[in-house]
């Protein structure tokens, strides 16, 4: 096939899968020979398009003539064409490199332009030569994952309809067809790493496969196929074996060692809670150990996963709670508290009330968390104990010990909450007035 009309063919079946009535794509546009030659096929198609440029003024009169290249283009073909320059205070507010920086400007840019246009889709030309350079890159850089399965053909709203088509089909389109373009002079020199992939490696590689280009486009589509079945996979069985309650999420580490996927069982969870591969690496070392009831911890910077026993447990961070309760009735913490008479007493499962005798009640009511050194008179057990030691006698997993509160009266423990009052605030036959305690 010609390739004027495989280049037309190719981009042309990609986009009648994306395309919707009424709605333009945003095409990026640098001037460069790339998207040059797929804003022309997208225009030759009838397809409405925004066109999107950047200049990000890094070459002087170079990046200025890039802008007047693209605007001349749309200005003749009476597209609607949106310009970014971007100033020098924009660059200090990126971290990164300039490449990197790049990247984040745009795409921000990118998404505020598709909502002004309702755009459901970016159009960039990336091509089959980018997407060798891509995974090669990864390769060497040490990618894993995602990073070395090259750029896929539809993501976040980003269309790549040209990772079929090699730079030699894209020379021969515009050729063909007398496209305007101009070369960004940064993509020649080699003092980025991208750049010594491009100019030093590919050379290499091209000479040893001349068809190297189409076989790892091919593998590419396959691992994003293959990447989408693990993805449902992994989310069949954590929606089976994943028991979420009270914020927590907990998992059974033999549930988990029975499927031998382990690791990308961990991540495919993990990772979605700011844990990273390393992270992942430990946790899956140590659960692959013999089981300790000593818990161990690793955190993210908003989760914690808690290893004990045969369970991992991934919940929020501990916040520490203090409030004073006052007015009464009180909301709040999940909590119920007023007053009520000894007749309206109903006594129930610690976890859903509690009833304290409201004139043992001294100095104000706290609801706070416990803390180390806490000391009360557990109901019915006898004696002074420590709130840590009773939680322990308890059984209670340790990701869920710091989310007790305790209710103070002063100083003193009047209750662990949901699960036992002191012996010194309990109701008596002398109790006039109880202290109601509700749990939602």
């Amino acid at each position: 096939m010609p390739a004027n009309n495989l280049f037309s063919s190719t981009v042309g079946k990609v986009l009648s899968r994306y395309k919707s009535e009424g709605k333009p794509f945003l095409v990026a546009v640098s001037g460069g020979p790339d998207s040059m030659a797929l804003l022309h096929c997208c225009v030759s198609m009838g397809y409405a398009c925004v066109v999107a440029h950047v200049n990000y003024g890094l070459r002087g009169r170079e990046s200025d003539a890039d802008e007047l290249l693209v605007k001349q283009f749309c200005d003749d073909h009476g597209l609607v064409f949106e310009v970014l320059r971007v100033r020098d205070e924009d660059w200090k507010n990126h971290l990164g490199s300039t490449q990197e920086a790049a990247r984040s400007i745009r795409y921000t840019w990118f998404k505020a332009l598709k909502e002004k246009y309702a755009a459901n889709y970016v159009l960039t030309g990336h091509h089959a030569n980018d997407q060798t350079e891509t995974m090669l890159f990864q390769f060497v850089r040490g990618g894993s994952g995602r990073s070395v399965y090259g750029m896929p053909e539809h993501s976040n709203g980003v269309l790549r309809p040209m990772l079929s088509i090699t730079k030699s089909v894209v020379k021969d389109y515009l050729q063909t067809n007398d496209i305007p373009w101009r070369n960004d002079s940064t993509n020649d020199s080699t003092d980025y790493k991208r750049n010594q992939v491009r100019h030093e490696i590919m050379p290499l590689v091209e000479s040893l496969n001349p068809f190297i280009h189409e076989t790892i486009q091919q593998r590419a589509d396959w691992m994003h196929q293959e990447q989408a079945m693990v993805d449902w996979a992994a989310k069949s069985f954590l929606d089976h074996h994943l028991v979420r309650t009270n914020g927590a999420e907990v998992i059974s580490i033999t549930d988990l060692l029975a499927t031998c996927f382990q690791d990308v069982l961990l991540w495919k969870w993990l990772g979605g809670h700011g844990f990273s591969s390393q992270q992942v690496i430990q946790i899956s070392e140590h659960i692959q150990r013999a089981p300790i009831s000593e818990s161990a911890w690793f955190y993210s910077s908003h989760r914690r996963i808690c290893i004990q026993n045969d369970h991992i447990a991934c919940v929020d961070l501990a916040e520490t709670i203090m409030e004073v309760i006052e007015p009464i009735p009180w909301f709040g913490c999940g909590l119920r508290i007023d007053y009520c008479s000894p007749t309206e007493v109903e006594f129930t499962d610690d976890s859903k009330r509690q009833y304290l005798d409201a004139d043992a009640i001294s100095g104000p009511l706290i609801v706070r968390t416990w803390k180390e050194g806490d000391r009360f008179r557990p109901l019915g057990l006898g004696g002074n104990q420590k709130v840590s030691d009773f939680l322990t006698h308890t059984k209670m997993a340790a990701w869920q010990k710091d989310q007790v509160l305790v209710l103070c009266s002063g100083e003193e423990v009047a209750a662990v909450l949901q699960l036992r009052i002191s012996e010194n605030f309990k109701k008596t036959d002398t109790t006039s007035k109880c202290l109601r305690i509700q749990f939602s």
